[in-house]
């Protein structure tokens, strides 16, 4: 390997670290930003729907209110027709009262006959006149009693309406904010150029030819003779296929 293409491997690692980290901050930073464009959202939402059932508040309050005020007008123009009728009834005995009396003093009645009919005619009168009025009592306690559940019933449907505007929205949970990843140190670059380096300086060194013989060098030249051609052979030869090991 050598020196270019180690570091060249070396940064290419690095800068293949570097991207994969940012494309995840970057991948963190979007999907952040989308939940509270999200938040935004459901926020905004939120409170317009909570002004529109403030203003419906204010309409079922008003039209609850025109319901009471006719219930009580109700009510009380029946009152007034009981009233109006013991007025009436009242009179007309009065009158049929009077007319009696008057019809038995036309007609010369004396004595203790007239004045028992007289006081008959009179506890008539009384007796009717105290149903009267006791039904006008009765009559006013019914009324009162219209008026009260009139008032509750206006009281219960306020609740129930206030019901739907007595708490105001709260924007939900932020999100929490991403932690953003680190990218590979300049020492693991610096180490990976190191690295590098040294395989290439290895390498190098590997390959470079060798100087001189390994072995002594030969000092006698002397051509070989007699019976020791044959080793004299390989001792002139040796020393080069050692050479080139």
């Amino acid at each position: 390997m050598t020196l270019a293409t180690g570091a060249l491997s070396a940064v290419g690692t690095y800068s293949q670290q570097q991207n994969a980290t940012n494309a995840a901050n970057a991948s963190s930073i979007a999907n952040y930003k989308q939940q509270l464009r999200v938040r935004e959202n459901n926020w905004m939402r939120a409170k317009g729907e909570w002004e529109n059932d403030k203003i419906n508040y204010g309409e079922e309050i008003a039209d609850n209110s025109f319901a009471a005020q006719q219930g009580y007008a109700d009510a009380q123009l029946q009152l007034n027709e009981q009233f109006k009728k013991a007025a009436f009834e009242q009179e007309g005995a009065l009158i049929k009262l009077l007319s009696s009396q008057g019809e038995m003093s036309a007609a010369g009645r004396t004595g203790r006959t007239v004045g028992r009919v007289d006081d008959a005619m009179l506890a008539a009168f009384g007796r009717n006149n105290a149903q009267r009025t006791a039904s006008l009592v009765s009559s006013k306690q019914g009324y009162r009693q219209s008026v009260e559940e009139i008032q509750r019933q206006t009281r219960d449907a306020n609740e129930q309406a206030f019901d739907n505007v007595a708490f105001a929205p709260q924007p939900d949970m932020a999100p929490r904010a991403p932690k953003m990843q680190e990218g590979p140190s300049g020492l693991s670059l610096a180490l990976g150029l190191a690295g590098a380096g040294m395989d290439a300086y290895g390498t190098y060194k590997a390959g470079k030819a060798p100087n001189g013989f390994i072995d002594k060098p030969i000092t006698d030249l002397r051509a070989p003779t007699g019976n020791n051609q044959f080793r004299g052979s390989m001792e002139w030869q040796a020393p080069f296929e050692r050479i080139l090991d």
